[in-house]
């Protein structure tokens, strides 16, 4: 299973950046060829989409309220083949569904909490 922080998840979709170097190119009139310049690592906020199984409607509902509580905080990033990358920022986090399940898989999973991160490594 993959998980941020301290929560697992049964799904979680896309695609964490890596830091690139920003390049500053300048071209001078009447001169030929470039120079340039490295500014410095820097990464983009990755949106990742992840689904977490809960017994009970309650914790469900109060999950959004932990989630927000990882926000500003540095956290391991683990995915289902257990990759995973050490100070993670959590940027933004938003719970966007909760669905009640007909037939748990795995059981003990009668809601399933839907939610979108914004992270940056």
């Amino acid at each position: 299973m993959s998980r941020i922080g301290e929560f697992m998840f049964l799904v979680m979709e896309g695609i964490l950046t890596y830091p690139s170097y920003d390049v500053e190119i300048i071209d001078r009139a009447g001169v030929d060829g470039f120079i340039y310049r490295k500014l410095g690592l820097k990464s983009r906020d990755s949106r990742i989409f992840t689904v977490e199984g809960i017994k009970n409607l309650s914790v469900a509902e109060n999950r959004e309220v932990d989630y927000v509580n990882l926000k500003g905080e540095l956290v391991d990033v683990i995915d289902d083949f257990g990759y995973g990358l050490e100070d993670v920022l959590v940027v933004d986090v938003r719970m966007i569904h909760i669905q009640n399940v007909l037939i748990p898989v795995p059981k003990n999973n009668d809601y399933l909490v839907k939610a979108v991160w914004l992270l940056r490594y």
